[in-house]
């Protein structure tokens, strides 16, 4: 039986993984609230100052399952800071607003760890936690992506109505950083012990309920989307 100390212990990994989770969503999905001043700042169209959401995606897409094998065998701990330390980096060179090319590249440059840190989140809550409680914990940490939604994502986008878009970008990377400290506080070093084979872990690939649960998530995500 968990003493207070430890069901405490393990809640607040869940909360630095939500604050982290917070970050990086309110990080991808911010710019659309200001995709039109982006665009008047920079005299383009918005169909190109959307390449900062679709550069993004596309990275995740393309790079995101890969490095997230070639990472496993890295302590957890050291991923998500390395991770959220981009997402920070990134929002405070967007910021000072610089040449557009530079700002497609900062934002690619984070979202090639954005997998990485999901699965280290996850990952840490299974390593620390009894198995009762994963579940619990787990829905803490990816309860970020709602919190960001209804939260900063909103505030961002009417605080840069009022001062500029540079402001979304300030407050993005506020949040990264105090979710660098929670991680950093709050997060244990968690080496791995034992490293699976890339080809055992593409085995998952072969189950059915996770080919089920990708399907389902493409149709629910694309209808969050069209909608």
């Amino acid at each position: 039986m968990n003493t207070n100390n430890d069901v405490a212990g393990l809640k607040n990994i869940a909360y630095a993984g939500c604050l982290g989770v917070i970050g990086i969503i309110s990080t991808e999905f911010g710019i659309i609230g200001v995709l039109p001043q982006v665009a008047s700042y920079y005299n383009i169209g918005i169909d190109k100052a959307g390449l900062l959401l679709s550069a993004f995606a596309l990275t995740i897409f393309l790079i995101g399952p890969f490095i997230v094998l070639f990472t496993s065998g890295i302590d957890r701990k050291k991923m998500m800071l390395w991770a959220i330390s981009l997402f920070f980096v990134s929002n405070a060179v967007s910021a000072f607003a610089p040449p557009f090319w530079l700002l497609i590249f900062f934002r690619i440059i984070p979202a090639v760890l954005q997998p990485v840190f999901f699965s280290a989140a996850v990952g840490t809550i299974i390593r620390t936690a009894p198995k009762n409680d994963q579940h619990k914990l787990m829905g803490i940490v990816i309860g970020g992506i709602a919190l960001a939604q209804v939260t900063i994502i909103p505030l961002t986008a009417y605080m840069s109505s009022l001062h500029g878009w540079q402001v979304s970008f300030i407050i993005q990377g506020l949040v990264s950083l105090i979710a660098l400290g929670g991680i950093m506080v709050f997060i244990p070093n968690i080496s791995v012990k034992e490293k699976l084979s890339y080809g055992s872990q593409l085995l998952i690939l072969k189950k059915p309920r996770l080919i089920i649960s990708v399907i389902f998530n493409v149709f629910l995500i694309s209808a969050w989307f069209s909608t």
